[in-house]
């Protein structure tokens, strides 16, 4: 997703897993824009050479721990309401017996394996395709999420401080098998180099 300041100085570049229900709930506050397809031209007449670009990157091992956090166990385990019929998911379904993820008998591990099978959506998808597609790289800052001024840095760039909705808490099983592992670190190959060149 592209979130933009309402003066058209700043834009962020944000994936799922990385701050992205913070700024939709900036958006949704009115105290940000987010890209459309409607106001495409609208940005593009605002938007000048001295805008400032930002790219929120995560780790990636952290952001896929994030991501089964929050949709394969607070979802299930009431911790969120409500929230066990998203489209992730109901695609996970296909992969892994319904039933048991519903009663969390879903690993760390099951999950990476259904990735490896094929499994697909936004929340896994590689961080660096959102860049790849940026026209004016030489102008973007990258932000690692891990950093411990990050908080101070988004408030130093938006006036104000940033949501945090949903911090991950590491209290479940990340274990993995070495294939497994192995085959995270060569599907999130481009990601890794991204974060750790920055």
């Amino acid at each position: 997703m592209i979130y933009y300041t309402n003066n058209f100085k700043e834009i962020f570049l944000i994936n799922y897993k990385c701050c992205f229900s913070s700024f939709d709930e900036l958006y949704k506050n009115n105290k940000i824009n987010k890209y459309t397809k409607k106001n495409n031209n609208e940005l593009i007449k605002k938007i000048n050479k001295n805008i400032s670009i930002y790219f929120i990157i995560r780790e990636p091992l952290n952001r896929l721990k994030s991501f089964y956090n929050d949709k394969f166990k607070y979802c299930f385990d009431g911790t969120y309401v409500n929230c066990d019929e998203q489209y992730c998911q109901k695609n996970m379904y296909k992969y892994f017996n319904k039933n048991k993820i519903k009663n969390l008998n879903f690993s760390f591990n099951d999950m990476v394996s259904c990735i490896k099978n094929g499994y697909k959506d936004g929340h896994i998808k590689l961080q660096c395709e959102l860049l790849n597609n940026l026209i004016r790289k030489e102008n973007c800052e990258i932000i690692k999420l891990e950093d411990n001024n990050f908080n101070n840095k988004i408030k130093s760039i938006l006036g104000f401080e940033l949501p945090r909705n949903n911090i991950t808490k590491n209290k479940f099983d990340y274990s993995l098998t070495e294939e497994n592992l192995k085959f995270i670190r060569e599907f999130y190959k481009n990601d890794y180099i991204l974060y750790n060149s920055h």
